[in-house]
């Protein structure tokens, strides 16, 4: 071998090792700047995954966030509460992290707040996925995301890459940021946004399921079933009214009729979407609405089914 092939051969294993030396470094330090996070969207959900032990959690989107109120839950039910909603994210999502939370831990009831397109195809829900991947090395989490998208094998190499989009939320949090008003992952749509309700025409909406949102669906009522949780769903009133039936509402809840989930469906609820002054926007509750649903839904988990 000449000595020009083995400069070679040095410079380039140095230069991996380098590499891999550097992004071990990066990743672990980032790592432990995620754990101190304060509040925000990734801080709550690594509250969640990490430290919480809660009795009840509630799973969802922006609906889920800003509709159900901890303290209220643990006032009626003596159980502690919290709320781990996401905004616009999808039962992909909340199945990920429901898997993440069950392996720390196991609470009695869990509320899982869909919406009305819960299990229609839509892009977007996918993309989504990639607010998971700070947690790459669990294997739940490394599962799905390569079935979603192979590319994400590349986190398999270099470790710092699960954090690429996140750096700046990262630093800002961990170092400037203050928690969040509340401590319990409720945060409440304040005021009055929009007060005009919407029609929708959606009488040639046509339904495009997603077989992978069902099978979400149907993995999500197992897991309650096999941890002995007693699983609720249910739909958040929204302010609006449609020309047509909701063919992709009428599927949700075929479904959730059929795997025998509990179901509450206050989508159309007079009581609420009559009361302007419950309403922040089309399709969200102000803190008060929340408040007034919060009791509504922990009344019905004592004296209900």
């Amino acid at each position: 071998m000449s000595t020009d092939v083995k400069k070679l051969l040095i410079f380039s294993i140095s230069f991996i090792l380098t590499v891999y030396m550097v992004d071990a470094a990066l990743s672990a330090l980032l790592e432990q700047a995620y754990s101190r996070m304060k509040g925000g969207e990734r801080g709550r959900a690594d509250f969640a995954i990490r430290k919480s032990k809660a009795d009840l959690y509630i799973f969802g989107s922006s609906r889920a966030l800003g509709h159900y109120d901890p303290k209220i839950f643990y006032s009626v039910l003596k159980k502690k509460s919290y709320n781990a909603g996401r905004p616009a994210q999808s039962i992909l999502y909340h199945l990920s992290l429901f898997k993440l939370i069950l392996a720390r831990h196991t609470p009695d009831i869990v509320i899982l707040d869909l919406n009305e397109t819960e299990l229609i195809y839509d892009y977007k829900k996918y993309e989504l996925m990639s607010s998971l991947l700070p947690y790459y090395s669990e294997p739940t989490v490394k599962e799905t995301l390569t079935k979603i998208d192979s590319r994400y094998k590349f986190n398999n190499y270099f470790s710092v890459l699960k954090y690429n989009s996140s750096i700046g939320a990262i630093i800002y949090r961990s170092v400037f940021s203050k928690n969040d008003e509340s401590m319990d992952g409720f945060i409440p749509y304040k005021g009055f946004r929009n007060s005009s309700e919407i029609v929708n025409d959606n009488c040639n909406d046509s339904l495009n399921i997603d077989p992978k949102l069902v099978q979400s669906l149907m993995e999500f009522q197992k897991l309650c079933k096999e941890k002995g949780i007693r699983l609720v769903i249910a739909i958040s009133p929204r302010f609006a009214t449609y020309k047509c039936k909701q063919i992709d509402l009428l599927y949700l809840q075929e479904e959730v009729q059929r795997l025998g989930i509990e179901f509450l469906d206050y989508s159309s609820n007079r009581r609420f979407i009559e009361n302007k002054a419950f309403m922040y926007d089309v399709a969200h509750l102000n803190e008060t609405g929340a408040k007034e649903y919060s009791h509504e839904i922990a009344s019905y988990l004592i004296h209900g089914k």
